[in-house]
């Protein structure tokens, strides 16, 4: 079984992308905008790493590229290719040159759909969203993607020992969400796969999110707040930003230290 192979958690969580997304395409019938889509972050991000990695010489990983590649497929929508292709350069761009001692300040794939999104705005476009619909497909029920995180977050997570902030952040989120929107929409969103893929595998990204404990507390609960309130406050792409402030806070803490 996968769970007794003797892999990388980065390896892994490819793997577990790549499955997402090959459900993703799957439910939408293969799709011939699904599949540019997927050649507009995956393929693109593999001809850039490949490219970048030979004029630079740096030793990056090929396979921190693709997970973020993937992310970038399974969180923008597909009905914009130039965001797509935008937000992929952007993303690997940043892991050659916008790294400080081999870490990013911000979640590349935050970053580069976040920054994309700005000046493609700023151009007169507005097609450029971050609808999550890759990760939260109705393939047997919605049950396929919830199943993927149950046995990632089970069986996987425990590698990255970043339990802390996933417990840190869905209790208060869960509160905030019971108690302000009421019990349909707790419901609704804790039965949806999204959640737990923006929780399990974005904001614990392992080189932007923190190490000791205490501070793992801290920044789910940031999270947790952070991510009510400018939801509340109805910025567009409010759980991206979150990533990306509580990413920030806690870069500029590492840099003081």
């Amino acid at each position: 079984m996968l769970m007794n192979l003797k892999m990388s958690p980065l390896k892994i969580i490819n793997i577990l992308l790549g499955l997402f997304a090959l459900g993703a395409i799957y439910f939408n019938n293969f799709s011939q905008a699904v599949l540019l889509h997927l050649l507009a972050s995956v393929g693109l991000a593999i001809i850039l790493f490949a490219t970048l990695k030979f004029l630079t010489k740096k030793p990056k990983s090929i396979y921190n590229t693709i997970s973020t590649a993937l992310i970038i497929f399974l969180v923008l929508h597909s009905n914009s290719l130039p965001a797509t292709a935008l937000a992929t350069t952007i993303a690997t761009f940043s892991k050659f040159f916008l790294e400080k001692q081999g870490s990013p300040a911000i979640n590349p794939a935050v970053f580069g759909i976040i920054l994309a999104t700005l000046l493609l705005k700023l151009f007169g476009s507005d097609s450029t969203i971050a609808s999550w619909w890759g990760t939260n497909y109705k393939l047997f029920g919605g049950y396929f993607t919830l199943a993927l995180l149950a046995i990632w977050t089970i069986f996987f997570l425990k590698q990255w020992r970043k339990y802390a902030i996933l417990i840190s952040f869905l209790i208060p989120h869960a509160i905030f969400t019971y108690f302000y929107s009421g019990i349909e929409a707790f419901q609704f969103v804790f039965t949806d796969a999204t959640i737990y893929f923006f929780a399990t595998i974005m904001l614990i990204e392992p080189r932007t999110s923190p190490i000791e404990k205490t501070d793992q507390i801290a920044y789910g609960i940031l999270a947790a707040v952070l991510y009510n309130a400018l939801a509340i406050a109805k910025i567009p792409q409010a759980s991206l930003y979150c990533i990306a402030i509580v990413n920030l806070v806690f870069f500029i803490k590492k840099s003081i230290k």
